[in-house]
C-alpha cells in the first residue's frame, strides 16, 4: 500500500506541474533569522532541479521577522551555490504571519521544516507533504531528495536506463579479467601493491578527494549512494562534488552512477559538461539481490554502497571480484560508523552534523550490525552464482574476513 500511495502522489505532483506552476509552503512558524536562513538554504538546493515550476515560496513567520529580512547569506556550513539559486526565486518568496491566511492558498507542497502535530487548513487538497525536520527524522535529506526525484518524468527515465544498461553491456563485452572495489578504509593505501592492467576498478565516496590513487587505478566508475554525504546541501557535499569534477577532468573514461533518487540533484547543480557522465541506478526493497543488471536494471536497497551498487555492478560485468579498503571498524567505537584513510576523507565532516542532525541520531551498532548481516547474506550467494571474490586485506567485518 505505502509503494502504490508514494506512486499516486508522485505522479499527482507531476502531472500537477505540466499544468500549472506550484506553489510551496514551509511550515511550522518561523521564529528567527537563524531559522529562516537555513530553511531558504535547503529549499533552495532541492526544489532547484524544479525551481521554473515553482510560483509562490510561502513562509509562515513571525512579524518581527518578516519586516527585517531582506537579503539571504546562507549559514556558514551550507554549499555556497545556493547564493546563486536565490536569484531565481527571490521574488517567489512571499511573507505570512498569520495561520488564519493559509486558508486562501492553494498550497502544492508542504515542506515541514520541524515536528508539528497537524498541517495547517489550505484551500488545496492532497498537497504533497515532505516530512523535512531536520531535528526530528532521520531520513530526511532522503525525503528532500525524492521530492526533487518527483519531478523526474517517464521519458528522461527511460532515456536514463537505456544509457547505462548500454553502458554496462559495453562493459561486459569488455571481458574484463577482474573487477577491484575500492572503499575508504584505511587498507586502501595497499593499492600500490597491485597491478591493474585487463581489469576493471570502481571507487566510491570520498576516494575522488584521492588523487594519487585514481591516477594509478584509473576507474571507470565511481559510485555515491548518500543522501546526506553526497547529494546534500552540506559544505562536505559540496566538498565532495567538486572533488567530482576534478576526477572527471582528471579521467576522460569515468562515470559517475548515483540512486535514481538522486539523479535530478546531480544533473541540475554539477555543471551542464558533466551531466551526461551521470546515471541515476534504481534501489527497490526486495527480498532478494540482484547480481545481474543487464536482466534487471534496479539493486536491493541497503544502507551501504558495497551492497547497494559496488557488487551488483561488478558481478553484472565480471564474475571476479578483488575488495579493498572495506576494513569495517573497531566495534569499541560509538560515535562513528568506520575507520577512515585519511588521503580519502574529507575533513568538512563535521558540517553535516550541523546541517542534518537527526541523521546522527542512530545507533552505530545497529547500523554496523545491518551491514555485516546484510552483507554474509549476500557473499553466501556467491558460490551459487558462480562469483569468486578475493579480500585484498585484513576486515573487521566477518563475512570479508571469511573469504579472505
Amino acid at each position: 500500500m505505502k509503494k502504490i500511495y508514494r506512486y499516486i502522489k508522485n505522479k499527482n505532483l507531476l502531472l500537477k506541474s505540466q499544468h500549472k506552476n506550484l506553489d510551496l509552503l514551509c511550515y511550522p512558524k518561523i521564529e528567527t533569522e537563524i531559522d529562516y536562513m537555513r530553511e531558504l538554504s535547503r529549499i533552495l538546493w532541492y526544489t532547484h532541479p524544479f525551481c521554473g515550476k515553482i510560483d509562490k515560496i510561502i513562509f509562515l513567520v513571525n512579524e518581527a521577522l518578516s519586516e527585517n529580512i531582506n537579503n539571504f547569506s546562507p549559514p556558514i556550513y551550507v554549499d555556497k551555490i545556493v547564493v546563486d539559486y536565490y536569484s531565481f526565486i527571490k521574488d517567489k518568496i512571499i511573507f505570512i504571519t498569520d495561520e488564519l491566511q493559509l486558508k486562501n492558498q492553494k498550497i502544492d507542497i508542504i515542506f515541514k521544516w520541524n515536528k508539528c502535530e497537524s498541517i495547517p487548513q489550505i484551500k488545496s487538497r492532497f498537497p504533497y507533504i515532505v516530512n523535512a525536520s531536520i531535528y526530528n527524522n532521520q531520513f530526511e535529506a532522503n525525503q528532500m531528495a525524492k521530492l526533487s526525484y518527483s519531478f523526474l518524468d517517464t521519458s528522461l527515465k527511460l532515456e536514463n536506463s537505456k544509457r547505462l544498461k548500454q553502458y554496462l553491456r559495453k562493459l561486459k563485452d569488455m571481458k574484463y579479467k577482474s573487477i577491484n572495489l575500492f572503499g575508504s578504509g584505511p587498507s586502501i593505501n595497499r593499492y600500490t601493491q597491485y597491478t591493474y592492467d585487463r581489469s576493471l576498478s570502481i571507487v566510491c565516496n570520498s576516494i575522488v578527494k584521492n588523487k594519487e590513487l585514481l591516477h594509478t587505478v584509473q576507474p571507470k566508475i565511481i559510485v555515491a549512494t548518500d543522501a546526506v554525504f553526497h547529494a546534500g546541501y552540506s559544505i562536505y557535499a559540496a566538498d565532495f562534488r567538486n572533488a567530482l569534477c576534478e576526477a572527471f577532468d582528471l579521467l576522460d573514461e569515468l562515470i559517475f552512477i548515483v540512486p535514481l533518487r538522486d539523479l535530478m540533484i546531480y544533473k541540475s547543480n554539477l555543471p551542464v559538461k558533466y551531466t551526461k557522465r551521470i546515471y541515476g541506478l534504481e534501489g527497490k526493497t526486495i527480498n532478494q539481490f540482484n547480481f545481474n543488471l543487464l536482466e534487471k536494471l534496479y539493486t536491493k536497497s541497503t544502507s551501504n554502497v558495497l551492497t547497494f551498487f559496488m557488487i551488483p555492478l561488478a558481478t553484472t560485468i565480471s564474475k571476479n571480484i578483488n575488495i579493498l579498503g572495506f576494513d569495517g571498524k573497531d566495534t569499541t567505537i560509538k560515535d562513528k560508523f568506520w575507520n577512515y584513510d585519511e588521503k580519502s576523507q574529507f575533513t568538512s565532516i563535521d558540517y553535516t552534523k550541523i546541517a542534518h542532525p537527526a541523521f546522527y541520531n542512530v545507533d552505530y551498532d545497529e547500523y554496523y550490525s545491518l551491514h555485516c548481516a546484510e552483507l554474509k547474506k549476500m557473499t553466501n550467494m556467491f558460490s551459487f552464482n558462480g562469483i569468486k571474490c578475493t579480500i585484498l586485506a585484513p576486515s573487521k567485518i566477518p563475512a570479508l574476513e571469511m573469504l579472505r
